[in-house]
């Protein structure tokens, strides 16, 4: 299991629940709507790592500093107190030979979400934690270049991010 680091209170278990789901937002238009009048964002970041090696180049740190400064560049309020949070999931797979001898190349999948609290259209006293608008990357990456790249891919999603939001918070 990969390591966590979370907003206070219930967006901690939200998220850790939510790390397992499967998300079904997107960045069309409706998906995009979801970001109107948001004020501030939490960020949190998890890093499922395989190997000893992985957690020295790809760490839950590096990332969540990456992710806070771009949002916070752009214009977006990051508040650990914030409802709406900002989750950004990579998960490094090392290519493996055959009998299993390690590679240097990884397949590493990046999805940034949006979670917010959301109600059901049927009974408005019911509410969840859930993915509002997403975005996902899965890319191939030699070893030499795997921390590197990574935290540009994981920018590149935070600049769609930011794209969106802006597209709605003018």
């Amino acid at each position: 299991m990969g390591h966590h680091k979370l907003c206070p209170g219930f967006i901690a278990v939200a998220c850790v629940i939510l790390s397992a789901s499967a998300s079904f937002a997107g960045d069309d238009t409706n998906d995009r709507a979801t970001l109107r009048g948001i004020k501030a964002v939490c960020v949190v970041v998890e890093v499922i790592h395989r190997s000893e090696e992985q957690k020295s180049r790809l760490t839950i740190d590096t990332f969540q500093s990456d992710l806070e400064a771009a949002l916070s560049d752009a214009g977006v309020a990051v508040d650990a107190h914030a409802i709406p949070c900002v989750y950004l999931k990579v998960r490094p797979l090392q290519a493996l030979a055959g009998r299993g001898k390690p590679i240097g190349l990884y397949a590493v999948d990046f999805s940034l979400e949006l979670l917010q609290t959301v109600a059901l259209a049927r009974n408005q006293a019911v509410k969840t934690f859930a993915p509002t608008w997403s975005a996902e990357n899965m890319a191939t990456i030699p070893a030499g270049e795997l921390s590197r790249a990574s935290r540009e891919i994981a920018h590149d999603l935070t600049e769609k991010f930011v794209a969106a939001y802006k597209n709605v918070n003018q």
